[in-house]
């Protein structure tokens, strides 16, 4: 018991007394004269008789855990299993605060020499925000496989870098198939893991009506901005063509003015839709798009140019798209 001094336990030593029993069977009045009253109090306490409120281990607002390593690690591959060791502290971290990571760092402390290296930190990224600790060594394991270590590594530190609201996922009687939002977020998760985040690209809409800078390339998986939706225009209403030529391919005429392509004139499908962009940027088109078929019957997509040195030689017509 800690409330008694070295001197009241040789007492108690000297009155023959060797466990808690024994001390309980004596008069409490005489305990409590000879010990204070903190030793009944805490027998009590010992023995369910007395609340013992204890105060709760406060959750730290920030995660980050670090291990030293048994032995250095000489390549990327062997961090896999200190890496898993600190998975269930993070996850246990999440549950309790009813949240899920969407960004984690891995901090690598390397060896030196006369001169300090700097620790080599790694992000994961996460398309939905997850706390599956499976589903987080496996993605550090892809993520660490494409590693090269700059130098050894004794000590590895895991990160929480951002983190939203999560309540979990609901249980379901019978199991679903595959395919649905979650499986796809998990599979683009891995490929970024094992590939970069700058081999898994997506399409991001830009307001823009020339339709080669209708979109641009960007990270499949990236930060999540509050960005206002752009409306939904007549042009993104029209069809468009999933496969656009760059550059655009020129294409021959007949005699009556018909676009030539695959062995014989195409006939047009659709009305011609006018796009004039580009004055603001100094890249000014003027053309009017078909959707034209050919003698395969396979779809095009088609424009007319309208500027006027086109108009100066002729109108040249161009294949700009192939529907699917």
């Amino acid at each position: 018991l800690s409330v008694l001094s070295p001197t009241q336990w040789q007492a108690l030593q000297a009155l023959g007394l060797r466990r808690l029993r024994d001390l309980r069977g004596l008069p409490r009045a005489g305990v409590q004269r000879r010990f204070g009253r903190e030793l009944p109090g805490a027998l009590d306490r010992a023995y369910g008789d007395a609340p013992d409120p204890r105060a709760w281990l406060p959750v730290p607002e920030r995660f980050a855990l670090r291990c030293e390593l048994m032995q250095r690690a000489d390549d990327a591959a062997s961090l896999n299993t200190a890496v898993q060791a600190l998975l269930p502290a993070l996850i246990g971290w999440l549950q309790l605060r009813w949240e899920a990571a969407s960004v984690l760092a891995l901090r690598l402390r390397h060896e030196h020499g006369r001169a300090p290296l700097p620790d080599t930190r790694l992000l994961l990224r996460l398309s939905i925000p997850s706390r599956d600790a499976d589903q987080l060594a496996l993605l550090w394991r892809e993520r660490l496989a494409r590693l090269t270590l700059a130098a050894p590594v004794y000590e590895i530190a895991l990160e929480l870098d951002a983190s939203v609201p999560h309540g979990g996922r609901p249980g379901e009687l019978l199991p679903v198939a595959g395919g649905d939002a979650i499986d796809h977020a998990a599979l683009l998760d891995r490929l970024t893991a094992r590939l970069g985040a700058e081999r898994v690209l997506r399409c991001e809409p830009q307001a823009d009506h020339r339709p080669e800078r209708a979109q641009r390339m960007t990270a499949a998986i990236a930060a999540v901005e509050a960005k206002p939706p752009m409306p939904r225009s007549t042009a993104q209403r029209l069809a468009r063509p999933a496969w656009l030529l760059d550059p655009p391919e020129s294409l021959a005429c007949d005699t009556h003015d018909r676009p030539l392509h695959g062995g014989g004139p195409l006939q047009l499908r659709s009305r011609p839709e006018r796009i004039e962009a580009g004055w603001f940027d100094g890249a000014l088109v003027c053309r009017d798009y078909h959707v034209a078929e050919g003698r395969d019957h396979r779809l095009r997509w088609i424009y007319r140019e309208r500027r006027l040195e086109a108009d100066e030689r002729g109108a040249r017509w161009f294949l700009h798209g192939w529907f699917g």
